[in-house]
């Protein structure tokens, strides 16, 4: 059968496949403008652009075997619309942008098994499934890498024979301070070297052996290479200058150094490939039932415009509601615990969230420690002004997050707080932060951002608050958290929080 007879005998299927997932995108475009965005602009995220494009490569080397194979509606995939919509909503509510795009691609699988059939599907299975590389992940294998990353790097110094000092990603030559930076991580290599290890996996490898070695070496060699490469910017410096190093590094990094490694997977899959040219089967007649009923079909319309209902259901992003709030904040005055509130001034200047409706500073000292920090209020969490965001908390005054430390939650008393470790040419603090929604304290932003999406969904004022405390890390980080602790007896978080409950503020001050 010729492919435009079975493209006119299979019309209507593909009339319907295409209506569906017009509807889809239209339906839910701001989370397909946000993917497409994301694989563009974003380095780490950049192998998505070209996933798409290998994937309808790939369909179309089957075009004839899926248009012959008889294509029937499949009335059980609008189950896994309805579950797809679902997904999409929950992560619209919590704003978690990785479950809509998942949401999205299974979307899309359900749409175009339930338009072909299963049959047809299975032709075309790999390179469905293959959409899902699109999806921007490995955002939180970037600690773990940056971690890895130092330890492979200290371990060669140490091997070399070369002074050093190292605390953490933090290493200081005789050159001068090198942090082992979040872009140095090689999440980049890492996501491009897989995907291209799944890909070669599929083209070139039929023994699920060598498939398990592929993949193992899409793992291996991205990330000891990529030591190798720290580990030679470092020398660079030495033998240099830093900002030399740095600018051969931008180069070596963005080009190079990702094309040796994937011209390298390539040329050892292909080395070893157990896999020979592959004919095409002949095009076979089948036998196709016709469907002389055409309620699979309508099934498949109807569940078609549940990604529209779910859009329309998804509460608004832009919310903004009047509210009255407290201008000043007072923490409690304890004069014989042996902490003194002074002015925060210029001490508290090392953090900022530009997206919160009220903040206060405090800052306290007993003798030589010092206990700084600072409450943000939201009310309501709404657009502009998140909770939980990239944006919501800002180091300022030349601070960084400094990685490899081993840090942990902290409790106290009700109030649980994540820990981390800042640092400033030679100057570091110990920060525990804490988000608190309706009285519920939470040290993970994912916690937090549930909670949130609960109430978005409910349809109630998701409100809440974030309470950041730090102290000067002069010696252990054991001492710190000795110093923060003995600060939580006389001031204890609740103390530091605006009042809770609508009935607890003043109506002084009010704002839209």
């Amino acid at each position: 059968m010729t492919g435009l007879a079975a493209v006119f005998r299979n019309r209507r299927n593909y009339i319907a496949l295409l209506f569906l997932l017009l509807v889809l995108f239209v339906s839910w475009f701001e989370s397909v403008a946000q993917l497409a965005d994301l694989v563009w602009k974003a380095d780490i995220y950049n192998h998505g652009v070209w996933v798409p494009v290998v994937s309808l490569w790939l369909m179309f080397r089957s075009w004839e075997r899926v248009t012959d194979s008889g294509l029937s509606f499949w009335w059980p995939a609008a189950l896994g619309i309805l579950v797809a919509s679902a997904l999409w909503l929950i992560g619209g509510a919590a704003e978690a942008s990785i479950l809509q795009h998942f949401s999205l691609v299974t979307a899309i699988q359900f749409i175009v098994v339930g338009c072909l059939g299963p049959r047809a599907y299975r032709l075309i299975l790999f390179p469905m499934l293959f959409l899902f590389a699109a999806i921007p992940l490995g955002q939180q294998l970037v600690e773990p890498l940056q971690n890895l990353t130092a330890k492979m790097v200290i371990g060669a110094l140490g091997m070399s024979g070369m002074e050093f000092e190292a605390d953490g990603v933090l290493i200081k030559l005789s050159s001068g301070y090198y942090q082992i930076a979040r872009a140095c991580a090689g999440v980049k290599f890492l996501n491009s070297s897989l995907v291209l290890g799944v890909l070669l996996c599929h083209l070139t490898f039929s023994s699920w052996k060598r498939r398990s070695v592929m993949m193992l070496a899409a793992v291996i060699v991205p990330i000891f290479f990529n030591a190798v490469r720290v580990y030679g910017t470092l020398l660079l410096g030495e033998m240099t200058d830093a900002s030399f190093a740095k600018g051969v590094d931008h180069i070596v990094y963005g080009w190079g150094f990702l094309s040796f490694i994937l011209i390298l997977l390539i040329a050892g899959a292909y080395r070893f490939s157990d896999r020979e040219n592959e004919q095409e089967p002949n095009s076979c007649k089948l036998a196709v039932e016709r469907q002389n009923s055409s309620t699979p079909a309508l099934i498949l319309l109807a569940a078609g415009f549940l990604p529209a209902l779910a859009g329309m259901w998804l509460p608004g992003s832009n919310l903004s509601v009047p509210m009255c709030l407290t201008p000043t904040l007072a923490p409690p005055k304890c004069m014989e615990c042996g902490f003194r509130q002074l002015m925060p001034d210029v001490a508290t200047r090392w953090i900022h969230e530009a997206e919160a409706d009220l903040r206060q500073a405090w800052y306290f000292r007993e003798d030589a420690a010092t206990v700084m920090g600072k409450t943000f209020l939201y009310w309501p969490d709404r657009l502009g002004h998140r909770l939980v965001g990239a944006t919501s908390l800002l180091l300022d005054d030349g601070w960084q997050l400094l990685g490899g430390i081993d840090t942990h939650p902290v409790d106290v008393g009700k109030a649980a707080f994540e820990e981390s470790v800042i640092w400033r040419q030679g100057e570091r603090r110990l920060m525990w932060r804490t988000y608190v929604i309706g009285g519920k304290h939470y040290a993970h932003n994912i916690d937090a951002k549930l909670h949130l999406a609960w109430l978005r969904l409910s349809g109630r004022p998701a409100i809440g608050q974030s309470l950041v405390i730090a102290t000067d890390l002069t010696s252990t980080i054991e001492d710190a958290r000795i110093i923060l602790n003995r600060f939580f007896v006389s001031h204890p978080p609740e103390a530091l929080l605006w009042p809770s409950g609508e009935q607890s503020w003043d109506q002084g001050l009010c704002a839209e």
